[in-house]
């Protein structure tokens, strides 16, 4: 895969802008064992993922996605077996379009992942008014829903009435989603269902389409409405990290 430097004249506005000043705000953690390694990791290779995708043109490419599976599919194991053996970058138009798939796809993953595990770190360490962790390990597991209660517990705490407003903004992100329609303050809740239930289940294609967010208006959303969100959803998480760093660096779990 081509490796090389990004510059702003190569990537469409789309991503480019959102994406790339997001990405250069990152601010990073104090050592290798900090906590806040973990998102920060996710954060950088999600804005690699995402700025490869656009740089492959995904918008494009998904858009033209009408013949992918006799366009790409019937063919893909050939072309990176092909490009495996060549070990030199293709200029294939069905592998073009799989690598740019492939890129959005795990960028927007990671956006999700970080985010879920800010919401998990900021409940778990002990927080700055010396008061101990909100929630715990339960059966050698995090549990993401036990570790949202928990972080909105934390956020009781007085000091934050003027504190982490884009953390906040981003738990916010995960209630109150109906499931179904498109809506770009829930984005993260519209990706984490994108992402989460199809690590385990079954392929069905029906459920696929069904669990795809329509536009108010009931049409589907569109590939500008996907990447506006990840774009949107990317921006907002790199905020709150770098509040969290800021706000308790040394942060550690007791």
């Amino acid at each position: 895969m081509n490796h090389q430097k990004f510059s702003e004249e190569q990537l469409p506005a789309s991503l480019r802008s959102p994406v790339l000043s997001a990405m250069k705000s990152l601010q990073t953690p104090p050592s290798k064992k900090s906590v806040w390694i973990g998102p920060f990791d996710q954060l950088a290779s999600a804005a690699y993922a995402l700025l490869e995708a656009d740089k492959l043109n995904v918008a494009k490419r998904i858009a033209n996605s009408d013949d992918y599976y006799k366009r790409v599919f019937c063919h893909v194991t050939s072309l990176v077996s092909e490009y495996a053996d060549s070990r030199h970058c293709t200029d294939s138009p069905a592998l073009n379009t799989y690598l740019s798939v492939i890129y959005f796809n795990a960028g927007y993953q990671r956006v999700t992942f970080a985010a879920e595990r800010l919401v998990t770190t900021f409940a778990a360490i002990r927080c700055t008014c010396n008061l101990p962790p909100d929630v715990t390990k339960k059966n050698g597991k995090w549990y993401f829903n036990q570790s949202k209660k928990a972080a909105k517990n934390r956020l009781e705490h007085p000091h934050f009435s003027t504190q982490i407003p884009a953390f906040k903004q981003l738990l916010q992100q995960f209630d109150n989603w109906d499931g179904s329609t498109f809506k770009s303050d829930k984005a993260l809740a519209i990706l984490r269902e994108q992402v989460n239930p199809k690590k385990h289940s079954v392929y069905d294609r029906s459920d696929v389409e069904k669990s795809r967010p329509r536009m108010p208006c009931g049409s589907p959303w569109t590939v500008d409405d996907q990447i506006s969100l990840v774009a949107g959803a990317f921006q907002l998480v790199c905020k709150a990290y770098n509040e969290l760093l800021q706000w308790n660096p040394a942060g550690a779990l007791s």
